[in-house]
């Protein structure tokens, strides 16, 4: 399939263009071997409503075996059906079928880069969207409060829900550029100007904060993955989510926390902060994703001695 012609571009639905793009990601970004198995792993975890085959929260926690203990799976799940909106976020959150997770898997895993080569290096600004949470009305009526005031009222702050107050939430100029990675996705769609108003710019980064205690257990979870090697199993790391070396993690997850924010002064992280930690302190922090969301590429139903007519069959 080549690339969408502009005049076609123009009446195709975004239904139609998100098809393409995913099309587009399923060639470029995956081996016939994996994009076999990614199938094969949609077809068996994915629920069915009429026509409509998509993933749930409780589906993809247990594909990916994410420990209970650490409440973690609410988080990936706003990221993912976040992201599965791509490229336009103006939808999300989305429901995830097929075409959404191979764009998921493909975001997640840095895959992406084959497509979008202009995009490459502004990742972290869409992982940053993708676990914000937007309360304009607390916003502005924190911007009103005097910072005493404030630091006194934070101590009721609730996780993974919106309502939390942002500290200056006006320091984030950073919205008045258009996002590199949606736009590269745009462009390589052949989009008119038209057809991009408001796409680049849905969710910005303006008002928005990651809620502290969301990013702790992403944190924490991105630490157990970091050593994950292909196809390796997270539950055979099962016994550093109990007892004293669950605790060591919660130390080191709130150590790492620290660095963007005062937790006692701030009930998130805004994206000037994000931006600013990341590319100097942590700049490898989300690398965990990589083998993590890789187990979607590998199934474990593959008989590698038929593997040749499988794919033929499944592609």
């Amino acid at each position: 399939m080549g690339q969408t012609p502009s005049h076609e571009a123009e009446h195709a639905s975004k239904a139609e263009l998100t098809a393409h793009l995913a099309d587009r990601f399923a060639r470029k970004c995956y081996a016939p071997l994996e994009l076999y198995s990614f199938k094969d792993n949609f077809r068996s975890l994915s629920d069915r409503e009429g026509d409509v085959r998509y993933l749930k929260e409780d589906t993809i926690a247990r594909f990916l075996e994410l420990p209970d203990i650490l409440g973690v799976s609410p988080v990936i799940f706003q990221m993912v059906s976040f992201i599965g909106a791509f490229p336009f976020l103006r939808d999300a959150p989305v429901i995830l079928g097929f075409e959404q997770m191979i764009m998921v898997v493909a975001i997640m895993t840095e895959r992406y880069t084959e497509v979008l080569a202009k995009g490459a290096t502004s990742r972290r600004k869409l992982l940053f969207k993708s676990l914000a949470v937007y309360d304009r009305k607390v916003s502005e009526i924190e911007s009103r409060t005097p910072a005493s005031d404030t630091q006194s009222n934070q101590g009721g702050a609730r996780s993974h829900a919106p309502g939390f107050a942002v500290d200056q939430a006006g320091d984030d100029v950073d919205d008045d550029d258009d996002d590199e990675l949606v736009m590269a996705a745009l462009e390589s769609l052949d989009i008119n100007d038209a057809f991009r108003t408001g796409d680049s710019h849905a969710a910005t980064t303006h008002g928005a904060m990651i809620p502290a205690d969301n990013f702790r257990r992403l944190i924490m979870l991105l630490l157990l993955t970091s050593p994950l090697g292909p196809q390796e199993s997270l539950s055979a790391y099962a016994e550093r989510v109990t007892g004293n070396a669950l605790n060591s993690l919660r130390a080191t997850a709130d150590n790492i926390l620290s660095a963007f924010i005062n937790v006692e002064k701030s009930p998130g992280i805004t994206f000037a902060q994000f931006r600013e930690v990341l590319p100097t302190n942590l700049p490898h922090l989300f690398n965990g994703f990589n083998p993590l969301f890789e187990h979607f590429l590998f199934s474990k139903n593959l008989d590698l001695s038929k593997r040749k007519g499988n794919i033929r069959a499944i592609s």
